[in-house]
């Protein structure tokens, strides 16, 4: 998974968590397009391919979930996952606001 630092630059880190009987995966990007990079970079052909192969052994994905505002081009291509993706911010008084997209 150190690659990833290597190769996207634009990503911020990653981490393991536990919660209960669950590993959580978060990801920080520093943008859709970063993203979007990532996305294609683990996918079939991508330069990251190999490492994403053997998380994707042990891990299964359940949902997104984005703390930011998000363009409807991003929504779309985050479409084709097939999860329940989720559309979470804070509003001005620090209340999180929670959309689901799917």
């Amino acid at each position: 998974m150190d690659n990833v630092i290597l190769v996207e630059p634009q990503s911020y880190g990653y981490g393991f968590y536990e919660y209960e009987d669950n590993i959580i995966f978060i990801e920080r990007f520093s943008n859709e397009r970063a993203i979007v990079s990532h996305a294609e970079n683990v996918s079939e052909g991508g330069v990251l391919e190999k490492e994403y192969s053997e998380y994707n052994f042990y891990f299964i994905s359940r949902k997104v979930e984005v703390f930011d505002t998000a363009s409807d081009d991003f929504k779309s291509s985050l479409t084709p996952l097939n999860l329940p993706i989720l559309l979470s911010y804070y509003s001005k008084s620090q209340q999180r606001i929670s959309i689901n997209l799917l």
